[in-house]
């Protein structure tokens, strides 16, 4: 298990995503999903990556948070070394389509109401989940800070955002932004220009959908050279992509999902996974359809 530190804490650079186990209609029964979350934690995955938006249309809001706050009530293990990350900034629409509420004001709301469903004194991280278009950014993002300085928020992150917000998010926060959460995967490569701006800010860079989503759930095994790679470092092709992830930045921290203990097994099986140069070469150059 490889670690970094991030919000004051020592966390694997591998999480798990709370996605699957609470916004897709098909997600586990509370206790499973429990159960699973257990199952990670007692394996050394430390970081919980979840989002007030994270419920389905017809339930209230914060449903991935308060997953995670039982599962952590329930946890025998040291509650303090796990990092819970989360997400304010967008909403649930009743046909299931998402909005932007970056206003400063919603994201003050949001913040605090999710410190009460995760049972927490201070959130650990905290990310502005999407820009608003019908608010200036540097006004979300001053907003963290202010959450920042009332110790609501441990530290922030930002996410779905491009270089230039970054950039302003950097400048607002200093030392307070910690992460960047972006799309990436061999589908969604166009993240390529953040993750080098991210190394350069000593920012920690978390890929979400690294296998390209729920619409692509056989994509990885229609790739042909991930498949000579796998093959050749006697890995799973889910394997090989977190480790490919894993050897691209040195912050770089994929997050993961899953509804089964089967497929989770198998995706930490990633740390084990050594990837020559010609290897990494090899798959540098996949941009999948």
């Amino acid at each position: 298990m490889d670690y970094i530190y991030l919000a004051e804490k020592r966390v694997s650079r591998l999480g798990f995503g709370m996605w699957p186990l609470s916004g897709l209609p098909k997600r586990p029964a509370w206790d499973e999903a429990i159960a699973l979350i257990h199952w990670a934690l007692d394996r050394g995955v430390s970081i919980l990556d979840t989002a007030d938006s994270y419920h389905l249309p017809d339930e209230p809001v914060g449903y991935g948070e308060v997953l995670v706050a039982d599962a952590l009530r329930q946890w025998g293990g040291r509650r303090e070394d796990v990092l819970v990350a989360t997400k304010g900034g967008r909403a649930v629409n009743p046909d299931g389509s998402r909005y932007c509420t970056g206003g400063p004001s919603q994201l003050t709301a949001a913040a605090e109401a999710s410190r009460e469903r995760l049972e927490v004194d201070i959130i650990d991280l905290y990310y502005f989940h999407r820009p608003d278009p019908e608010v200036p950014f540097a006004q979300s993002v001053e907003a963290l800070a202010q959450l920042v300085d009332k110790g609501v928020i441990r530290t922030a992150g930002v996410s779905n955002v491009d270089r230039g917000q970054i950039l302003v998010a950097k400048e607002i926060l200093g030392e307070s932004l910690v992460a960047v959460q972006n799309q990436y995967s061999f589908w969604f490569r166009s993240s390529e220009s953040e993750i080098d701006l991210a190394a350069d800010l000593g920012l920690a860079f978390f890929p979400w959908s690294p296998f390209g989503g729920p619409d692509r759930k056989s994509g990885v095994y229609e790739i042909g050279a991930l498949a000579e790679v796998a093959n050749y470092a006697r890995a799973s092709r889910h394997q090989t992509v977190l480790a490919w992830m894993l050897a691209r930045y040195e912050r770089m921290v994929p997050i993961p999902g899953t509804r089964r203990e089967t497929a989770l097994k198998d995706l930490l099986g990633a740390y084990d996974v050594k990837l020559d140069d010609l290897s990494l070469t090899a798959l540098d150059g996949i941009v999948a359809q």
